[in-house]
């Protein structure tokens, strides 16, 4: 309600679908403070509820593959980007 007419709306989330966030989850202990069964959006069900909410979805994407020590393959992302496996997503609405 907040936001202006044709206001744009950006949600960055974790990517349950990226590799790395999978092993990060598995190997790394999990915070104390997540509630068990609680699970992470992926960009569909993310672009399912801004649709219900009344937004129309303008684009979705993927960047962030590479750590901070492979910096230098950074250039590689935007064309990695539409295969929708890095680290987040970031689903771009407008509010009609």
């Amino acid at each position: 309600r907040s936001l202006a007419s044709t206001g744009l709306f950006a949600v960055w989330q974790a990517n349950p679908r990226s590799p790395g966030v999978a092993w990060h989850d598995r190997v790394v202990a999990r915070d104390d403070s997540q509630e068990a069964g609680t699970r992470a959006l992926s960009a569909r069900d993310t672009r399912r509820l801004l649709r219900g909410a009344g937004f129309d979805i303008i684009h979705t994407t993927s960047p962030f593959f590479f750590p901070q020590s492979m910096s230098w393959c950074e250039p590689l992302e935007p064309l990695l980007a539409p295969m929708r496996l890095g680290g987040e997503y970031m689903v771009l609405a407008r509010r009609p």
